[in-house]
């Protein structure tokens, strides 16, 4: 199907899913964030921001995403994607990646048992 105009990406602002300094406990994972790219894009970037303070020697964020399954919806409950945000005391790592059309949950887990640190996550729709 060709398409009636090249694609562009809508650059948004930073935390436009999840607010940019989101507390995120030691230890804990996040309940989840929907990701809508289901309609009207080719896809969209979704970017997760990290900033970390005081890390342990096992430290980092494991960012999962789940695919919608049907129109409830149910997400899976395996992640198509995971990826790691490597940690590196007192600074901001950001990440991203291509989500493709549809609908998506998006959790975060911090790996470092000791110390919180804060996030976001933004999504830049292709269309």
């Amino acid at each position: 199907m060709p398409l009636s105009s090249d694609p562009s990406v809508t650059y948004n602002s930073q935390g436009n899913i999840v607010a940019a300094g989101t507390s995120l406990a030691a230890g804990a994972t996040t309940s989840g964030a929907t990701v809508d790219a289901s309609s009207s894009s080719l896809g969209t970037w979704l970017s997760a921001t990290v900033t970390f303070g005081t890390v342990a020697g096992t430290a980092g964020v494991t960012v999962a995403v789940y695919p919608a399954g049907d129109s409830t919806p149910h997400y899976d409950t395996a992640a198509m994607w995971t990826y790691q945000i490597a940690a590196t005391g007192s600074t901001t790592q950001q990440t991203s990646i291509f989500l493709p059309t549809g609908k998506y949950q998006v959790k975060l887990t911090n790996i470092d048992a000791t110390n919180a640190v804060t996030y976001g996550l933004t999504s830049n729709p292709v269309a």
